[in-house]
């Protein structure tokens, strides 16, 4: 898996084809280079990493119930989300 990430754009891309990243990295730093004149006085950043692992929350599907006044349980309309981790 790939990232690419910006600092302007911060997460621009994940994905498992390293050919987009590539073409999505190359299109953000043209972006930096077409946007700043020669010299400039910032610090910029486009990274284009590889993906060893990844921690984040997923959706479980399941549905978030509250008690209505009548002591009925509804559905919110929101599900619950839980940790994943993978390792590539």
């Amino acid at each position: 898996m790939w990232m690419v990430w910006s600092h302007d754009n911060g997460l621009v891309l994940t994905t498992d084809n390293k050919q987009e990243a590539e073409k999505v990295y190359d299109e953000e730093k043209q972006w930096y280079k077409n946007s700043f004149d020669d010299e400039f006085t910032t610090d910029e950043h486009v990274v284009l990493a590889k993906i060893e692992k990844q921690f984040y929350s997923e959706d479980t599907k399941q549905p978030v119930y509250e008690e209505a006044e009548d002591g009925e349980e509804i559905e919110t309309g929101d599900t619950y989300w839980d940790w994943k981790e993978d390792i590539l």
